[in-house]
């Protein structure tokens, strides 16, 4: 497993003060934050695409997607935080729906 740690576990916050440690089950290849809400996107060196919703009262994972073939090393949130962008080693591009919670277009070479 690897993790994207809490504030509180890097040691910038009491553990009271900071949401709680988001558990990934491979090697994370990129992070983007949610332009406007407490959510964050994370892909991983297998093509998983995880978005969570993090808060001091526990953390929800909102959607995980497996949209690419290869891994995943690009994600970015368009300026109103309604597309995820996604890029993968497999030579495609997608734009994740984050009300759906679905993939939408993608493109491959």
């Amino acid at each position: 497993s690897w993790f994207i740690p809490s504030m509180a576990s890097a040691g910038g916050m009491q553990a009271d003060e900071a949401p709680e440690d988001i558990v990934l089950t491979d090697h994370v290849m990129g992070i983007a934050f949610h332009p406007s809400s407490n959510m964050i996107a994370a892909s991983t060196v297998d093509g998983v695409v995880e978005l969570v919703q993090y808060s001091l009262e526990g953390n929800i994972r909102q959607a995980s997607s497996k949209h690419h073939t290869d891994s995943c090393r690009a994600l970015t949130f368009n300026q109103d935080g309604n597309i995820l962008y996604t890029a993968s080693a497999d030579a495609s591009i997608a734009a994740f729906d984050i009300g759906s919670g679905r993939p939408g277009a993608q493109l491959t070479n």
